[in-house]
């Protein structure tokens, strides 16, 4: 994508064509700043932002919240971030209960999933933990989750 003209709007240009078929269309990134979150992010109309509970990912939001900003005026006026998603949270961990409690102080979190063994072996395995542990805990917060996306970001649908 590096040569492509226009590359932040490629992924843009291949959803289009289904973009009116769908009420949600959900692009999962990985956890860093790309040119695959930039594409991500440039066809968005809103952003759920996964961050892990850790003081380098928390500082890396600022960063991906300053990107956003910066595409919401160059490129996708549309773009609206819906909330934070705490991940990989490790309730009796100082430092994490400390960096939940500042997402929680400047961001929408509407989520918090704990560390769990079935998230970290479904990765290692390539399956996604709904289809490997369907009745773990990480699977009901991320149907919860579901939930509340779907009904509050769902009105504007």
């Amino acid at each position: 994508m590096f040569s492509k003209t226009n590359r932040e709007m490629v992924l843009g240009w291949a959803i289009a064509p289904v973009r009116d078929g769908y009420d949600f269309i959900f692009i999962d990134n990985p956890p860093q700043l790309s040119i695959l979150t930039v594409n991500a992010l440039s066809c968005s109309d809103m952003a759920a932002l996964c961050v892990k509970t850790d003081y380098l990912a928390y500082r890396g939001l600022t960063r991906l919240m300053d990107t956003i900003d910066d595409i919401r005026e160059l490129i996708n006026p549309r773009i609206e971030v819906f909330g934070v998603i705490a991940t990989m949270h490790e309730p009796r961990v100082k430092t994490d209960i400390e960096i939940l409690a500042l997402l929680e102080k400047e961001h929408r979190v509407f989520g918090v999933v704990k560390r769990m063994a079935a998230a970290k072996k479904g990765v290692y395995d390539g399956l996604p933990v709904v289809v490997q542990d369907p009745s773990s805990d990480v699977v009901k917060e991320y149907e919860k989750i579901a939930q509340i996306f779907a009904e509050e970001a769902g009105h504007g649908a």
